[in-house]
C-alpha cells in the first residue's frame, strides 16, 4: 500500500458500497434489473441513482437488520471518504511526509499513522463487508465459518 493510500482507500469504500448494494438486491430482487441496466439510457440512469446513490439510505435499511453492523458500515465509509476515498486533501498528502525541513513521499517504506490507519481500515472494511453479506446469506456463511474453525462471528467489530 506504499504510495497508494488514496487508491486504497478507493477500493475500501467501493468495497463497503458494494456489500450495501448486495444487501439492498437482496430485499428487493427486482432492483438488481435496475442496477444491471444503469447504463441503457439517461431515464435507467436516473433511476439507478434515485435508488442506489445514496449510501446513507441503504445504512439505515441495514439498520432495520442490524444496527450494530450498519454503524460499522457508516464508520467505516465515513473514514474512507475522509482518508481519500473521494479527492480531498488527505487523498494528495497522505503519501507525503516532512523530517526536519525536507518534505518527502512514501513509496516503498511504510511509514507514519496514514499507513497504520490504512491497514486497521483494511481489517475493518474486510469484517464489515463480511458481515453485511451475512446478513444475506446467514446460512451458508455459518456453514462456511464452521468448515473453517472460524465459528460464529456475532456483529462485534
Amino acid at each position: 500500500m506504499c504510495g497508494q493510500l488514496p487508491e486504497a482507500y478507493m477500493v475500501l469504500r467501493a468495497c463497503i458500497e458494494t456489500s450495501l448494494y448486495a444487501h439492498h438486491i437482496s430485499l428487493h430482487p427486482g432492483d438488481e434489473k435496475i442496477w444491471l441496466e444503469r447504463d441503457n439510457n439517461p431515464v435507467a440512469m436516473k433511476t439507478f441513482r434515485k435508488i442506489f446513490g445514496n449510501v446513507s439510505a441503504m445504512v439505515k435499511e441495514l439498520a432495520t437488520m442490524n444496527n450494530t453492523i450498519s454503524e460499522a458500515a457508516q464508520t467505516i465509509y465515513d473514514h474512507t471518504i475522509r482518508m481519500g476515498g473521494h479527492p480531498n486533501p488527505a487523498m494528495v498528502l497522505s503519501n507525503y511526509f516532512q523530517e526536519d525541513a525536507e518534505i518527502g513521499i512514501n513509496y516503498l517504506t511504510p511509514q507514519g499513522e496514514y499507513f497504520e490507519a490504512c491497514n486497521l481500515a483494511c481489517g475493518r472494511t474486510g469484517m464489515t463487508s463480511l458481515l453485511i453479506f451475512r446478513q444475506i446469506y446467514s446460512t451458508e456463511f455459518d456453514v462456511a465459518a464452521k468448515a473453517a474453525g472460524l465459528g460464529k462471528l456475532n456483529g462485534k467489530l
